[in-house]
C-alpha cells in the first residue's frame, strides 16, 4: 500500500505538519473561524491562501458573548505572560543598549500566546523609535518569502530618511535583489537581470536587512516558521551570523506541541543554533493556577466562580489561554456560567469536571451539519481509528484526489481537527474521533467498516500478512464474519 506523502505535501507543501494532536482543546479553532473550502495547493491570491464559498459558518457571534467580545482590547497586557514578555522586552533593548543584533526563537503550541508576545513587542519596538517590519506568515509563499515581505513592508512605510537613502542605493547596486523584492528598476540598456549563485543572493539580502539598522535600532518579524521552505531557513542561519555587530534583532516564531511534526530543516536549524552567542529561546508552556485566574478574572472581572471551576478549567485545557477563553465561552452558551446583578456566577460547579466532553459533544454536532462527504470522511476516519490511512479512507469513499483535498483541507489547515503523523494522518483529539463515532447510528456503523475492509483488502494486496488482523477487525464489524474468520485465524498462525 502506498503511503500519504503525496496528500501530506499537498497540503503543507511538503515542509512539515501542523496540528496539536493530544494538546487541550485541539478543536476549539472550530469556535472562533468558518469552515471553508480552500483552494488547492498553489492556488493563491496575493499572499493569501483563495478560499471558494463557505461550507457553514461556525462562528459563534461576539453579540452572543460580549464579555469575550471585549477580551481581546485586555488580552494586549499578555495576561498571565509576565516573565515571557519581561525577557522578550530585555531581549529587544540589547539593541539600543549595546548596539548589537541578535535571534531570538518564540515557541509554543496553537493558542500559548506567541501572537500576543509578537504583537507587544511590535508595539514597544515602535514606540521606542525602532525600524519595524514583518514577514509573510503562515502557508503562502515560496523561497525567501518572508525575508522579501519584510523588505517590502520596509519599503512601504515610513523610514529614516537615511535608511531608506542606502536602502534604495542597495537595491539599484544589485539587481538580483531589486528583482527578487520586485523594486521597480531598469536594467542598464533593458538587459535580462545576470542569474546570480545562493551566495550572492545571501549577501545581498543580509546587507540589505543591515541597513535597516544603519540610523538606529531595527525589528524584523518572522513568523510561522514550521512552514518556511529549506532557503528562508538556510538564509536565516545565516543572517543570525552577520547581524552580531549590528543593533537588528530578529523575532521568529514556530509552533510547537504533541503531534507537530518540525521540517528538518528546522529541527536541524534549532539544534545548530543551540546555545550559540546571540540565539535566545522563549518556549510558551500552558498558564498555572495563579496565571489562569489573572486570565479569568481579566475577562470576567467581577465573579464569584468557585476553586473547583477554576481547577477543571485549569485542567480542561492545560493552561493554554486561547483554550482557557474558548472554555468560558463554552460555559457561558451552556449556562454553566451566567451574570445575575452584575456579578458572573456558576449555576453548577461540577459541570467543569466534564466539560471537556461536553465540549468535543458541541464540536462533533457542527461536524455532523457540514455536506455530506465532509460526514462520510469524519466517520470513515473514526471507524478505521486513530492514525488512519487517508488513502484507504479515499479509497473506500471512491473519490478522486482533488475532491479528498477539498474535503481534507480545511479539517488540517484552518481548523486542526485532522493532523498529519508521519505518513498517516490523526484526529486531533482521541476524544473528538470517539464521540464521532458513538454519533454514528449501529445500522451505519456496518457499513463503515465493510467499506475499510474493502478497501484495505484490494489496496493492500502487496503487505495482505500485515494487514490480516485489521482486516479481520473490520470485516467483523462489517457483520461478514466468514470473511472475519479467515483474517483472524491466518493473523493467529502468524502471530
Amino acid at each position: 500500500m502506498t503511503n500519504n506523502r503525496w496528500l501530506i505535501d499537498g497540503l503543507q507543501g511538503g515542509k512539515g505538519a501542523e496540528g496539536l494532536r493530544g494538546a487541550p482543546f485541539p478543536p476549539l479553532l472550530l469556535f472562533a473561524a468558518p469552515l471553508h473550502w480552500n483552494c488547492l495547493p498553489g492556488e493563491h491570491s496575493g499572499n493569501q491562501v483563495a478560499l471558494m464559498k463557505p461550507l457553514t459558518d461556525l462562528k459563534i457571534e461576539a453579540s452572543d458573548f460580549e464579555t469575550l467580545a471585549r477580551a481581546s482590547g485586555r488580552m494586549g497586557n499578555v495576561v498571565g505572560r509576565q516573565s515571557e514578555k519581561r525577557a522578550l522586552y530585555q531581549w529587544l533593548d540589547r539593541a539600543s543598549q549595546k548596539k548589537k543584533g541578535s535571534l531570538l526563537f518564540l515557541s509554543g503550541p496553537t493558542g500559548s500566546g506567541k501572537t500576543r508576545l509578537v504583537q507587544a513587542a511590535r508595539s514597544r519596538s515602535l514606540r521606542r523609535g525602532y525600524v519595524v517590519c514583518a514577514g509573510v506568515h503562515g502557508q503562502a509563499g515560496g523561497p525567501y518569502a518572508r525575508f522579501v515581505e519584510a523588505l517590502r513592508a520596509a519599503l512601504e512605510n515610513p523610514l529614516p530618511p537615511r535608511v531608506r537613502k542606502r536602502l534604495k542605493m542597495c537595491l539599484k547596486m544589485r539587481p538580483e535583489l531589486a528583482d527578487l523584492v520586485g523594486y521597480p528598476f531598469q536594467h542598464p540598456g533593458n538587459l535580462p537581470p545576470v542569474p546570480v549563485g545562493k551566495t550572492a543572493l545571501f549577501q545581498a539580502l543580509a546587507h540589505a536587512f543591515i541597513l535597516l539598522s544603519s540610523s538606529g535600532p531595527a525589528l524584523v518579524i518572522l513568523e510561522d516558521l514550521h512552514w518556511a521552505d529549506d532557503t528562508t531557513l538556510e538564509f536565516l542561519q545565516y543572517l543570525a551570523v552577520r547581524i552580531r555587530m549590528h543593533p537588528l534583532q530578529v523575532l521568529a516564531t514556530y509552533r510547537t506541541g504533541e503531534g507537530t511534526s518540525q521540517p528538518e530543516r528546522l529541527g536541524m536549524l534549532l539544534k545548530q543554533l543551540e546555545g550559540r552567542t546571540g540565539v535566545t529561546q522563549i518556549v510558551l508552556g500552558g498558564l498555572n493556577g495563579r496565571e489562569t485566574d489573572a486570565l479569568i478574572r481579566s475577562v470576567f472581572k467581577q465573579n464569584l466562580f468557585s476553586e473547583a471551576l477554576r481547577q477543571g478549567i485549569l485542567q480542561a485545557t492545560g493552561g493554554y489561554p486561547a483554550a482557557i477563553l474558548e472554555v468560558l465561552h463554552f460555559f457561558r452558551e451552556q449556562g454553566i456560567i451566567f451574570k445575575r446583578n452584575g456579578i458572573w456566577r456558576e449555576r453548577r460547579a461540577s459541570d467543569a469536571v466534564d466539560a471537556p466532553r461536553k465540549l468535543y459533544l458541541a464540536v462533533a454536532q457542527r461536524l455532523e451539519g457540514q455536506p455530506a462527504d465532509t460526514v462520510r470522511f469524519l466517520r470513515l476516519a473514526a471507524a478505521y481509528g486513530n492514525p488512519f490511512n487517508v488513502q484507504v479512507i479515499q479509497h473506500a469513499m471512491d473519490v478522486n484526489r482533488i475532491r479528498l483535498l477539498k474535503i481534507l483541507s480545511p479539517l488540517v489547515r484552518t481548523h486542526g481537527i485532522i493532523v498529519p503523523e508521519n505518513e498517516d494522518y490523526a484526529f486531533a483529539s482521541d476524544h473528538l474521533r470517539a464521540i464521532l463515532y458513538d454519533r454514528t447510528s449501529e445500522d451505519e456503523r456496518p457499513g463503515l467498516h465493510l467499506a475499510i475492509g474493502n478497501a484495505l483488502e484490494q489496496m493492500g494486496s502487496e503487505r495482505i500478512g500485515d494487514l490480516q488482523e485489521m482486516l479481520g477487525q473490520h470485516f467483523y464489524l462489517g457483520r461478514q464474519y466468514k470473511k472475519a474468520l479467515v483474517y483472524l485465524t491466518a493473523a493467529g498462525e502468524r502471530a
